[in-house]
């Protein structure tokens, strides 16, 4: 049967409105079939499943957009071998479509850690031009919240629902924060993250129950709004490397690795897995040869003899 008019069969189940999402999706599943040649359900594989879920993670698309797909194809296929139309394995589809979205957690998630670091640096000079409202409202919050996220690895949705009232400065921390999980937690922040919150709330003064990072027409900063203005900045910088808000927790956390150990980022993190705390970390450990390493071993078995203490009045000989 024809791939087209199998998956004509396979929505007329559904009403217009879902038919039409679906169509959407299984119209971009046959331009991948077409791309190797596949115009019949006969032809169909797993692996080409796969390659399209693949294709969607590299295009950037959003964990939500990954599983519609994901949902959409797998629930095409059932519907195949439920028809007789054909004969896949759904269970180890399933299996290779959770495999191609672990690795995307993986790897796919990069870090250019130099280009984080440069988009810090010159973030707060934007602030020394003559401005008005509302930009300088925007350099200001923006300058205060992303510093914050670099400095303390709160994730987007954390940093976006934070309310004045959270904040404490003398104790530099952030104070009943829900973070993912539902664990209520105090979050330290650094005093340089600290300082651009201050000069913010200096010009913009708020009580105790505002948000504390405003939308410029809202009460808050949404999630996506957070997400615009990085693309804003990103093209108006001149950036090499398109910054994503959760590329500043990757950030934050292979520097805390850096300084205190993977134990330490992931004490600051709050994974209760380790193992996620070193997704995170995009530091390439330095493997010393056989010789350093022999050689650090005699050194310290040398350090070792010297501090041992002496045999009291020559062993009482």
């Amino acid at each position: 049967m024809n791939i087209n008019k199998a998956i004509d069969l396979f929505l007329e189940r559904y009403n217009p409105a879902t038919a039409k999402i679906y169509r959407y999706c299984l119209n971009q599943f046959i331009e991948m079939c077409a791309i190797y040649q596949v115009y019949d359900c006969s032809q169909l594989t797993n692996d080409l499943a796969v390659k399209f879920i693949k294709q969607v993670i590299a295009n950037g698309s959003s964990k939500r957009t990954e599983q519609h797909r994901k949902a959409v194809v797998s629930t095409f296929y059932k519907w195949l071998v439920d028809n007789d139309i054909v004969s896949f394995d759904i269970y180890e589809l399933r299996k290779a479509f959770r495999l191609a979205s672990s690795n995307k957690d993986k790897i796919a998630v990069g870090l250019d850690k130099g280009t984080v670091e440069l988009f810090l640096t010159k973030l707060p000079p934007l602030l020394s031009q003559e401005l008005t409202y509302p930009q300088r409202f925007l350099y200001l919050r923006d300058c205060a919240l992303f510093y914050l996220l670099a400095h303390s690895g709160l994730r987007v949705a954390e940093a976006s629902n934070l309310r004045y009232k959270q904040l404490d400065i003398k104790e530099q921390c952030l104070n009943n924060v829900i973070v993912k999980g539902g664990d209520n937690l105090s979050i330290p922040v650094t005093s340089q993250a600290l300082k651009h919150i201050s000069n913010y709330i200096a010009e913009h003064p708020k009580n105790q129950d505002d948000f504390l990072f405003n939308g410029r027409r809202t009460d808050r900063i949404k999630p996506r709004g957070i997400q615009r203005r990085l693309e804003w900045y990103s093209e108006i910088m001149n950036l090499s490397t398109k910054i994503t808000p959760h590329m500043f927790r990757h950030y934050f956390l292979t520097v805390i690795d850096s300084h205190g150990g993977v134990h330490c980022a992931n004490h600051y993190a709050n994974h209760k897995n380790i193992n996620v705390t070193k997704i995170y970390i995009h530091n390439k450990p330095s493997i010393p040869t056989l010789d350093e390493i022999f050689q650090a071993e005699r050194k310290k078995k040398k350090k070792e003899k010297r501090s041992a203490p002496p045999l009291l009045d020559g062993g009482f000989a």
